[in-house]
């Protein structure tokens, strides 16, 4: 949000630069997270992530009729399933700040509207609940983290910033 004297409020403008920041913040942010909750994670965490990874495996993540266009749905339970991992992280102020980059990056998201065609988003979902659940922390943290980087460099890729850059650099969106 960015103020302006007295006309109140807007949004931000959309940019490459701004998403590759506010990837390697919220990697950075995610990384800790998850690597402390799963360090005292119990099993009502390990309940609630199961929970939260078969409730996003069951949705469709497009629109049923519209395949460029993601689900709703889905995206409430994507948002459920990241916040599942790192809820046991013990700081309610890390889970605030991660919660305001995620919203933010999901604006990015709802922008793009990226459908990877080499990507297999539930396969990565699989990996960071395979590994969390194991308790592999390394393994869970780079897994959240490869997650992450990919999707940012789908939404800043050339082809894609080439077709949108004008409406990114006047905030549209």
């Amino acid at each position: 949000m960015i103020a302006e004297s007295q006309k109140g409020y807007r949004v931000g403008p959309l940019s490459v630069e701004d998403l590759r920041d506010l990837t390697e913040v919220r990697v950075e942010i995610e990384r800790i997270a998850l690597a402390r909750a799963i360090a005292s994670g119990d099993l009502d965490w390990e309940t609630n992530l199961v929970a939260a990874r078969h409730r996003l495996s069951r949705i469709s993540e497009r629109v049923e009729g519209d395949p460029h266009h993601a689900s709703d749905q889905w995206a409430q339970a994507h948002g459920a399933f990241h916040e599942a991992l790192v809820k046991a992280c013990g700081s309610a102020k890390l889970l605030q700040i991660r919660a305001q980059l995620y919203q933010q990056t999901e604006r990015y998201r709802r922008f793009s509207d990226v459908v990877g065609r080499e990507r297999n988003v539930f396969a990565e979902h699989q990996r960071i609940f395979d590994a969390t659940i194991a308790r592999d922390s390394t393994a869970a943290t780079n897994a959240i983290a490869e997650h992450l980087y990919y999707d940012s460099l789908l939404r800043s890729s050339p082809a894609r910033s080439s077709s949108k850059s004008k409406a990114m650099r006047d905030g549209d969106g």
